[in-house]
């Protein structure tokens, strides 16, 4: 497929959410009065211009379209002038900060979200794993074993096991009903950087410093395959949609796919400085990776071709895809956490609340939250636009 059209496609996508069908009611006389009191923004009358604007602030989100419109293309100074202000103000009241909840002791370098979007798992500086009721915060379960610092965690597809990788060079399995370790994957001779279920949950992958990443049972903890291949650390891995594609990335810049029966790579992308996350879009077609001098790139993993490269702030330490392939979030050094429109290559939103730097993202599942983890040992939630 070519760039155009993969590009068309996202779009499309993307037009389809925003539209939806023709209704009547109180929705769709909303939408007739928004334009009216977007050109009252320009009114002769102070007092008009005033009412306008509250009006506008009132209705919130269902104005923010016209609000951005209006302020991008009107005519009249006054208009953009209020225009900007009101979605500005209608922005930053929505999409925020929603809570926070103190994860561990020490930094936090993992988390990742259950299918069902109701559990979240952390994975820390203190050598603990724990699992958390999002909606609460309150912690549902902690799981003990790593000797030194976990660097990465995983769930699994049916939300009965989880998998970390730590510094010990270990990849550890839980059962989370009872919260023990299942068995222990020691075949990594140095830290394990980061780990992933396949999607129907039989197999683990993971990456190494040790320039391995490994394919495994998840039922006997049996080594598969042993991709090699990298220059140097594998920091980041990822499994396609169809259970038999590796992507893996290093500290060599380099983002590898392979074929997991032959343990061969069949596509190799790249930046210029080392990969630090990897996501595949739901289809498998595409596929973004983060590196840490150099931005997010997306890719079409069927011709090789980069579709998109957006310029990130140096220092990235993490990245997520959105399922659709619509949006992306990164974090890194500066303690913020950004939003991204993958089509139109832009930032959309960046969201302050860290004090220090962010090591992980992750989106929720319905694609308006998301969730950030840092060195001040918080995981915080985030209400995103749609």
């Amino acid at each position: 497929m070519t760039k155009t059209a993969v590009l068309g496609a996202i779009g499309c996508a993307a037009l389809a959410l925003a539209t939806g069908p023709p209704h009547d009611g109180p929705g769709a006389r909303q939408d007739e009065a928004i334009p009216a009191l977007i050109r009252q923004l320009g009114d002769k009358s102070f007092r008009k211009r005033e009412q306008a604007g509250q009006r506008l602030a009132a209705l919130g989100e269902p104005a923010l379209l016209a609000l951005r419109r209006a302020a991008d293309t009107s005519a009249d100074l006054e208009i953009r002038r209020r225009a900007e202000r009101l979605a500005e103000q209608t922005e930053d009241r929505l999409y925020r900060e929603l809570r926070q909840f103190n994860a561990h002791s020490k930094r936090v370098y993992a988390v990742c979200v259950s299918k069902d979007g109701r559990q979240v798992l952390t994975g820390g500086e203190d050598g603990t794993v724990r699992l958390w009721h999002l909606e609460t915060g309150k912690e549902l379960r902690c799981f003990k074993g790593h000797t030194r610092q976990v660097k990465a965690v995983a769930l699994a597809p049916n939300g009965r096991w989880a998998i970390s990788g730590g510094v010990d060079a270990t990849l550890r399995v839980w059962e989370i009903k009872s919260g023990k370790e299942v068995f222990q994957l020691g075949g990594h001779t140095e830290a394990v950087e980061d780990v992933a279920f396949s999607p129907d949950g039989s197999r683990l992958l993971s990456a190494s410093e040790d320039r391995t990443a490994r394919v495994w049972d998840a039922r006997s903890g049996k080594e598969l395959c042993r991709l090699r291949g990298h220059a140097g650390s594998v920091y980041c891995v990822a499994f396609a949609p169809d259970g038999r594609h590796p992507l893996t990335g290093g500290s060599d810049g380099t983002a590898r796919l392979w074929d997991v029966t032959s343990a061969e790579e069949v596509r190799r992308v790249g930046h210029p400085t080392g990969i630090r996350a990897l996501a595949f879009t739901a289809d498998g077609r595409l596929a973004l990776s983060a590196a840490h001098d150099d931005g997010l790139r997306l890719w079409d993993l069927g011709t090789g071709k980069e579709l998109c490269h957006l310029l990130a702030p140096r220092d990235l330490y993490h990245a997520a895809l959105s399922p659709d392939g619509r949006r992306a979030l990164s974090c890194g050094h500066d303690g913020v956490v950004r939003l991204w429109d993958v089509k139109a290559g832009k930032e959309i939103r960046c969201y302050r609340g860290h004090q220090e730097p962010v090591y992980a993202v992750a989106f929720i599942p319905g694609g308006r939250r998301a969730l950030s983890a840092g060195a001040g040992s918080t995981v915080r939630v985030w209400s995103l636009p749609p």
